[in-house]
């Protein structure tokens, strides 16, 4: 998981193959089969954003996204 981390937080377009790709690894090793929340938290609106932050930011993104879909898969919500 260490080493998907650091390829997405690597990758500089959010609009991009790649980014696609590692976090659909990212979402599968976690057990997430629908993307609707990774497409809310890694907007279009946000990518000026994640352009702009370093590798250690992006990697902290990463986590908290994470976080929160395991979350939600654990809980009355993620059931439904």
């Amino acid at each position: 998981m260490k080493t998907l981390i650091a390829q997405l937080a690597a990758v500089d377009e959010m609009e991009s193959d790649d980014f696609d790709r590692i976090l659909k690894l990212i979402q599968e090793d976690i057990g997430i089969d629908d993307g609707g929340y990774a497409g809310q938290y890694f907007s279009a609106s946000e990518k000026d954003k994640w352009r702009e932050a370093s590798h250690e930011e992006r990697a902290e993104q990463i986590l908290i996204y994470i976080e929160n879909e395991v979350d939600f898969k654990e809980s009355d919500w993620g059931n439904y």
